[in-house]
């Protein structure tokens, strides 16, 4: 029985967690997803975005025109890049500090 009051999404997180052991990369994936913010979902989706449109613009043909998409999907994706590597980094610093007092 939860402890806490639980919203259906984390309800239906825990069970997918549950059901699905045997499938490491399904729940690592969820995991994954659980520690990105909102920003950096943007940024990803905005990367992705950009770039659909920008393939389709170029196979229209106008490749010189929509050459501003492009950049603006790689921009996107070096900052979402960023983000997660300093995010990263915070992480394994808390980590270390959390070992380091645990050994005293």
């Amino acid at each position: 029985m939860p402890t806490r009051c639980q919203t259906n999404s984390e309800k239906n997180l825990l069970n997918f967690e549950k059901t699905s052991k045997n499938h490491s990369f399904g729940i690592s994936v969820f995991k994954i997803y659980r520690k990105m913010k909102l920003v950096d979902v943007l940024l990803l989706s905005a990367s992705v975005g950009f770039l659909v449109i920008s393939i389709y613009e170029i196979m229209i043909g106008n490749f010189a025109s929509n050459y501003w998409l492009l950049m603006l999907m790689l921009i996107c994706l070096f900052v979402y890049g960023y983000r997660k590597n300093e995010r990263l980094e915070r992480e394994e610093k808390a980590k270390k500090m959390t070992n380091l007092k645990k050994k005293k």
